[in-house]
């Protein structure tokens, strides 16, 4: 019985130190696209990290404009930054790093794209 007990407080600290893990993206090798093939906007980005590059190249090829995405915070920044191209592709970055952020990566690769 203390056995089992004993042996049950260690799976249960065990599984608590791997739930606090940190998360490791992990690359896709059938990946065609890679860092060098990332737009240079992209690539050169002051916003987006290291991290956010590798998810946005570690597709199977860089994706076309979706005619059909609908995003609102997509168009208000449109509409807010129109006079400012600057300004719009700076917003659309930290836009695009917060949806990376939530793993929303397709999401994130349509508001990059918006700007091509």
């Amino acid at each position: 019985m203390l056995y089992e007990l004993s042996l049950l407080i260690l799976l249960l600290l065990l599984n608590k130190r791997q739930t606090n893990l940190p998360e490791v993206h992990k690359a896709n090798f059938e990946s065609v696209a890679g860092f060098d093939n990332l737009p240079a906007s992209i690539r050169n980005s002051k916003i987006l990290s290291r991290k956010h590059l590798q998810l946005l190249s570690d597709v199977n090829e860089i994706p076309m404009i979706d005619p059909a995405f609908e995003d609102e915070k997509l168009k208000n920044i449109f509409q807010y930054f129109s006079t400012d191209p600057a300004e719009m592709e700076t917003e659309l970055h930290q836009y695009a790093k917060e949806l990376l952020d939530d793993g929303k990566v397709a999401e994130a690769w349509q508001v990059l794209l918006a700007l091509a």
